[in-house]
Parts: structure tokens; C-alpha cells; sequence
């Protein structure tokens, strides 16, 4: 058992078999080879020993990074607490001194500070007066007109379209019957007399030739019909009339140009014994106009509507109160010729 002991504690080399003791070669091969597989062996140990060592250090600089955030970050609540509190105690210092101060300032100057009834009502007025003129007044000029320029934008331009194309077919299935009794209808015309104090050259833009390029409102739209003018009621209308057209846009604006030239403030309308003062037109929107006319016995002020083809708000009774609309939209909006 003594020998069996000390065979095992000796080397690796000295244990090998006879028959590779026997030979030398044999034994020096299987030598390198378990000296190779030892080194392997070893070299594997060594990697995953560092391995586990690379992870706990980086386990280790993780944890010692998050509680250097978490250090930081309670600090910074720590500061930003501190600095509320200083910033409440300031302000509450601050605000306690004012009072103080205006205590004491009411405690020596109240008895000079007493006035009559007479001067704190003067002192009342005079503010009111001033903060409604600062205030009020500023807020409704600008508000009125925001107001209007929003509502004309999405109200009136809507509305005006439905009702156009509702009133242009409102008319479409009248006969020549009920054009006869409609047009039997007692309506004054002449009910708003104005006081014209020469129109002639009025803003500018009607002393010479080619005043419809000079209006500063534009226009340009209306009139070059090619038949008649796409009112909804014309076509019943000029039935029972008789009429078929209404006077061009050269001729009217021919009679403007030889008004303008003799410094005459009217223009003849086509068909009456009418004249229009033609530098009174005023555009209303964009399809209305207000002017002056005389009749012969008074100049009244009167409103038509382009692009419906009213006169003061309703379809006209006879071929002159057509011909005076038309006269009137093509000074105000009308084409070249």
C-alpha cells in the first residue's frame, strides 16, 4: 500500500507506461501534449476568472455611478426647496415692510389727505372720464371693426350667396299675369329728397376721359352681356314691357365723357327724362351702389343692387327704373364699352 501511495504522488512523467518509457520519443510527445492541454486548461481559467472580474467591477461602477445621480439629484431638490423658501421669505418681508411703511405713511398723512365731497366727485368724474376714453372707447373702435371685418367675411358673403341664387330663381315661374298685378303695385320710389351741392369731379376720379380706369374702388364686372342681363326677373319682365335690351355700356359711358368735358354734374338716363348725378355713386359691398337722381321736381337719393337688379331694395315696376339701374352700376362698376 506504502508503494501503491508513493507511485501515485509522483509526476505525470514518471508514471507513465513502460512501454513509453521504453521509448523516448513516444514519451516526449505525450509529455508536450499534457503540458499543452494544461496550459489550455489554464489559459481558460485565467479568461473566465477575468471575465467575472470585468463584471463585477463594471456591476460595481454601475451601482456607484446610479448612487451618484441619485446623491446629486436629492441635492439639487435640496437646493431648489432652499432657494423657494428664501424667495417666500423675502417676498413676505418685502410685503410686510410695504405694509409698514404705508401704515405709517397713512398714520402722518391721513388728516392732510381729507377732502370734500365736491372734489372727490370732480376727482371721480375726471377718472371715469379718462379711463373711458383710454379704455372703452380704444376697445370698441377696435372691436366694432375686427368684429365687422370677421362677421362681412363669414356671415355676408355666405348669406348674399345663398339669397342671390334663391331670389334668381324666385322669379323664374312668374307669367306675364302676375308680372301685370306686381307691377300695378303702388310703390314710391321718390321718398328720400338729398341736398346736391355739385357732384361734378367729386373724388377725383370723374374729370376727364377714361374715368372708369381711375375709380378707386375698381369695378370692371359689370355689363358685356351678350343678350340681356342675367337678372332673374328681366326675362318675365321685358316680356311685358316690350322691352329687349337695355342701353350699352358705350353709349352710357359716351354720355359720361360729354358731360365731364361740358363740366356738367349729370348725365341723361337712356329712355326718362331722369339725370343722374353720376359723381355720387357710392359702392356699397361689392355688388351695391347709392347715388342721386332728379326727377325733374327734386333730386332724391336712391340704392340699387348690381348684381340682383334692384331699386331700393325691389325688383322695378318699368323700363326707366330699369334703365336707371343700369345706368347707375355701369358708372359704378361697368366695363370700358
Amino acid at each position: 500500500m506504502a508503494a501503491l501511495r508513493q507511485a501515485d504522488r509522483q509526476p505525470t512523467a514518471q508514471r507513465a507506461s513502460p512501454s513509453l518509457q521504453a521509448g523516448d520519443n513516444g514519451g516526449s510527445v505525450l509529455i508536450a501534449k499534457e503540458k499543452d492541454r494544461d496550459k489550455k486548461k489554464k489559459k481558460k481559467r485565467d479568461k473566465k476568472s477575468e471575465k467575472k472580474q470585468n463584471n463585477r467591477k463594471a456591476r460595481d461602477r454601475n451601482q456607484r455611478n446610479k448612487r451618484n445621480r441619485n446623491t446629486n439629484k436629492k441635492k439639487a431638490n435640496r437646493n431648489q426647496r432652499n432657494n423657494r423658501n428664501q424667495k417666500h421669505d423675502r417676498i413676505h418681508k418685502n410685503r410686510n415692510a410695504k405694509s409698514s411703511n404705508n401704515n405709517k405713511r397713512d398714520r402722518t398723512s391721513r388728516p392732510n389727505r381729507t377732502i370734500t365731497r365736491t372734489q372727490r366727485d370732480r376727482i371721480y368724474r375726471q377718472g371715469l372720464r379718462d379711463g373711458k376714453d383710454r379704455g372703452y372707447n380704444k376697445g370698441v373702435r377696435t372691436g366694432y371693426r375686427e368684429g365687422v371685418d370677421k362677421g362681412r367675411k363669414r356671415g355676408y358673403g355666405r348669406g348674399y350667396d345663398r339669397g342671390y341664387h334663391k331670389a334668381k330663381n324666385r322669379y323664374r315661374g312668374w307669367d306675364s299675369n302676375r308680372w301685370r298685378t306686381y307691377n300695378r303695385t303702388k310703390r314710391n320710389q321718390w321718398r328720400r329728397p338729398v341736398v346736391v351741392n355739385n357732384y361734378y369731379g367729386r373724388g377725383g376720379w370723374a374729370r376727364q376721359r377714361g374715368w372708369y380706369n381711375s375709380r378707386p374702388w375698381g369695378g370692371g364686372w359689370y355689363g358685356g352681356w351678350s343678350s340681356s342681363p342675367p337678372w332673374g326677373w328681366w326675362l318675365g319682365q321685358s316680356v311685358v314691357w316690350g322691352v329687349t335690351a337695355l342701353t350699352t355700356a358705350a353709349i352710357i359711358n359716351d354720355s359720361i365723357d360729354r358731360s365731364i368735358e361740358r363740366r356738367q354734374p349729370t348725365v341723361l338716363v337712356p329712355d326718362t327724362n331722369w339725370q343722374l348725378y353720376y359723381g355720387s355713386v357710392e359702392p356699397v359691398e361689392n355688388t351695391g351702389v347709392t347715388f342721386a337722381v332728379s326727377n325733374g321736381s327734386g333730386t332724391y337719393a336712391m340704392e340699387a343692387d348690381c348684381e340682383e337688379g334692384l331699386l331700393n331694395g325691389a325688383v322695378p315696376t318699368t323700363p326707366a327704373e330699369a334703365q336707371l339701374i343700369n345706368a347707375a352700376c355701369q358708372v359704378t362698376f361697368g366695363t370700358q364699352a
